[in-house]
């Protein structure tokens, strides 16, 4: 009886979970990050025939910010603070984790994002040559 109530639950969901990506929350997660990575010099994605992958536009924001130092790290958090204005209330975690590859770690970079930008923006203002001085080394030594 507990694997009927198990399977009926299951089959139930996740048709739900499913129906909770629209077309409307697709275009959005499009339209939002077309502004987002042309912010850092990246192509529109309004022709795109994919979503680029996530590390892909990290490293441009990453060479974006390094480029300009403290003096473009308002310009981010300006970029990461619209994304996630647009994105938050209309897209759900689940659309974008099956809509776009690497959906899982836009959206949790959209999060670390915003809290660097707002909250945690005057520790990173504070200590930006170290901070990305620590992540650079990390990064180094996971590619070795």
């Amino acid at each position: 009886m507990q694997f009927f109530g198990l399977a009926l639950f299951l089959l139930t969901f996740f048709p739900q979970t499913h129906a909770w990506c629209d077309i409307g929350q697709v275009d959005t997660i499009v339209l939002c990050y077309d502004a987002y990575m042309q912010a850092f010099g990246l192509p529109s994605l309004l022709n795109a025939a994919f979503f680029p992958p996530y590390l892909f536009v990290d490293q441009a924001r990453r060479e974006y910010l390094t480029k300009g130092g403290p003096d473009y790290l308002a310009k981010v958090c300006s970029a990461n603070t619209d994304l996630y204005n647009c994105m938050i209330g209309v897209v759900q975690k689940d659309c974008m984790e099956m809509s776009v590859i690497d959906g899982a770690e836009y959206w949790m970079d959209m999060y670390a994002s915003y809290y660097q930008c707002t909250k945690g923006y005057a520790i990173w203002e504070k200590d930006f040559a170290c901070i990305n001085d620590a992540r650079d080394k990390n990064l180094n030594d996971l590619r070795v």
